[in-house]
């Protein structure tokens, strides 16, 4: 059946016409298979009531391409024309795409939130052959018109799409918006319990906090931006969690320092210097539930450091230091830690076993060997009484009670960096080196959804507080938040 085509609005400066023109030539072919039409101002007739007819076709636009330019923002028109279109992507009434034209101060406004295109974020001016930035950006723009006319109810309608499909599977991996202020692999990336924000960290040194529903940028914390003793070069931040109460972040890297701040003033609350400060590099910290108390792990390279730290997270006075290192194993590092959610228990990794210990006392309950290579992750399920334990490609899934193995999951091509169980319980979402994250059923390992949208690494996933969407992190240095459920 004849689809309908989708309309294609330009908001661009007169002195970018050129450029404009040069861009409707490549999309020439998406016109001539009836799938878009494009409308621009230019196309008024003279004498008609200017305002009121672009206005009309801006409100039925399904794709809005922001001409990016410095003529592009020094016009008031313009700068209003992009807030109401970011308005119209917030509300999910039109999917807007800035197209970078010339240089221009474009990463400090709102649109950096969104996807540009071309995607390494060169302007088109400055590439050698104009015609390979605009084959690219056209070729963006024909997978956003297939996206849009694949999950439209209404050309669903027309191609007599059947009304019983599940909602959740038909938007599934559907992109919210990328945030796209890091500039440098993102490594760490964790949502705020109450929903409202998210913050991610990464190989630029920096954490930095924004607008969970809207992807604006609030603040950027640097306090790891400089060296700490015998600290790596590398200013990297590997983990970035929230408090329960979503008011603080405790954060940290390379350095032997984890650094606990609060995310509205960017002012540092604690600071805990426990760790070993030979080449240290701390992966791991995490929040007990009662917000109260911080675990968390050094893979110093003093191999001194076989014992995971509970500390205080008001004053950072050390509260129990628990033993991990395996008397048989000589050497080797600390892999993941997770509290259990009735905050009485600690899960720790060490080399191929996960050990359980009673949080208040450091006495060792269970200790799960089935793993044979290096743990990196893990972590418990939302009723406390799985964990999941993460090594190279496989996630294996066990009774926390017992360690009887329940299954696993080996899906991914190559090692997995990150893992999170919804926040309902129903699924994991797992971030690998393949540049993929799925989510899979825990129980019996079956494959729900492959997300493919990053270019690199994906080293940081989380889910939203209802389980409904994902943010995931790469080396791409984007961070996406897309659709993963309905919450039902």
């Amino acid at each position: 059946m004849q689809r309908v085509p989708l309309t294609i609005f330009y908001s661009y400066a007169d002195e970018d016409e050129e450029f404009r023109q040069l861009l409707a030539r490549h999309l020439s072919i998406l016109r001539r298979e009836g799938v878009i039409i494009e409308w621009h101002r230019h196309k008024i007739a003279p004498g008609a009531h200017q305002e009121q007819i672009c206005n009309e076709h801006f409100a039925k636009a399904a794709i809005i391409l922001l001409l990016i330019s410095p003529d592009f923002f020094a016009s008031e028109h313009h700068w209003t024309e992009m807030q109401q279109a970011l308005e119209r992507d917030v509300a999910g009434d039109a999917r807007v795409i800035p197209i970078l034209l010339r240089p221009s101060d474009w990463l400090y406004t709102p649109i950096a939130r969104l996807q540009y295109l071309p995607r390494n974020g060169k302007p088109v001016s400055l590439w050698q052959y104009h015609d390979e930035a605009l084959l690219e950006i056209a070729q963006g723009i024909r997978s956003t018109v297939e996206e849009l006319l694949h999950i439209s109810p209404q050309h669903q309608s027309l191609e007599q799409a059947d009304s019983s499909t599940n909602s959740t599977s038909s938007h599934l991996g559907v992109l919210c918006y990328q945030y796209n202020l890091h500039t440098d692999g993102v490594i760490t990336v964790d949502w705020s319990p109450d929903g409202t924000l998210i913050a991610s960290g990464g190989l630029d040194g920096t954490v930095q906090v924004w607008d969970a529903a809207t992807g604006q940028h609030l603040r950027i914390y640097r306090g790891h931006s400089r060296k700490y003793d015998f600290a790596l070069p590398i200013p990297a931040v590997y983990t970035a969690r929230w408090s329960p109460d979503s008011k603080r972040v405790a954060s940290a890297g390379n350095s032997a320092s984890i650094q606990v701040w609060d995310p509205t003033n960017g002012q540092k609350i604690v600071t805990y210097e426990g760790h070993s400060r030979v080449l240290p590099s701390i992966f791991h910290a995490v929040w007990a539930p009662d917000g109260q108390r911080i675990a968390s792990t050094n893979m110093s390279l003093s191999l001194l450091e076989d014992a995971m730290h509970i500390w205080n997270t008001n004053d950072g006075r050390r509260l129990s230091k628990i033993n991990l290192r395996d008397a048989f194993i000589k050497s080797s590092s600390p892999g993941g830690i997770a509290w259990s959610p009735d905050n009485t228990r600690i899960a720790g990794a060490w080399s191929k076993t996960v050990q359980i210990f009673y949080a208040g006392t450091g006495r060792r309950i269970l200790t799960y060997d089935e793993h044979v290579g290096w743990i990196s992750t893990v972590n418990w399920s939302p009723d406390g009484k799985y964990l999941a334990s993460a090594e190279a490609q496989t996630i294996r899934v066990w009774d926390a009670i017992t360690g009887i193995t329940l299954g696993a999951y080996v899906a991914h091509e190559r090692t997995i960096r990150d893992f999170a169980w919804s926040p309902d319980g129903r699924y994991i979402a797992s971030a690998s080196e393949d540049k993929t994250v799925h989510i899979w059923e825990p129980t019996t390992g079956t494959q729900l959804f492959i997300y493919r949208g990053h270019s690199h690494y994906v080293t940081g996933v989380a889910w939203s507080p209802d389980s409904t969407r994902i943010a995931s992190g790469s080396l791409d240095k984007t961070v996406h938040v897309w659709q993963a459920g309905d919450g039902r």
